[in-house]
This record gives structure tokens, C-alpha cells and sequence, in this order.
């Protein structure tokens, strides 16, 4: 049930995102989609760790394993890209001396 409210508002997004740039008002609730994509991939992990513990649970153990897998790569992906789009980013007055900090070259 979760992953079906999570892919509604997805493809909700997507499709006023594609509907062109006066419909761009509406989407502005895209950080807290992808919030409520990691709190599903941290309530799989969570799930997926419960049933592994559980020495009565007749549910294969391999599949197990592939969802904990699964959700653990997406979890660390969606963290990843969150941190890039909506944490500030460090400027190159704000660096530490001797730090590297990511920059754009931009070609003509």
C-alpha cells in the first residue's frame, strides 16, 4: 500500500511536470516526495530485517535478502541525490584551505 501512494505522488509529479512550465506552480512539493520515497525504502529495510530475524517466518529467506539489497542501494541513491539537490551547496568562499569543492565547467 505504501509503494502504490508513493508511485501515485511520483507519477502525479511526472505528469504535471510534463504537462509544460505553466504547471510548474504545482510541483512544489517535490523535496517532500522524495522524503517520503526514503522513509518507504527505511520502513523496507526495517521490514525486510524483521522478517529475517524471525525464526518461524516461512517466507524464503533469499528474497529477503534481494529486498534488503534492493531498498539498501535505493536508500543510499535517493539519500545521495537528496543531499546534492536540497542541502546548500558550499561556495568557494566558504571552503576550508587546501579542501576540494565541486565545481561546473560550462561548455560553448
Amino acid at each position: 500500500m505504501l509503494n502504490s501512494f508513493i508511485h501515485f505522488m511520483m507519477y502525479t509529479y511526472y505528469g504535471l511536470a510534463a504537462a509544460g512550465p505553466r504547471y510548474r506552480k504545482y510541483i512544489w512539493w517535490k523535496k517532500y516526495m522524495t522524503t517520503a520515497q526514503i522513509i518507504q525504502f527505511v520502513v523496507v529495510i526495517f521490514h525486510s530485517v524483521y522478517t529475517l530475524t524471525l525464526h518461524d517466518c516461512n517466507y524464503p529467506k533469499l528474497f529477503n535478502y534481494w529486498i534488503l539489497s534492493y531498498a539498501l542501494i535505493f536508500l543510499v541513491l535517493f539519500a545521495n541525490f537528496y543531499s546534492r539537490a536540497y542541502n546548500k551547496q558550499m561556495t568557494t568562499s566558504q571552503a576550508v584551505p587546501g579542501s576540494v569543492t565541486r565545481r561546473c565547467l560550462k561548455v560553448d
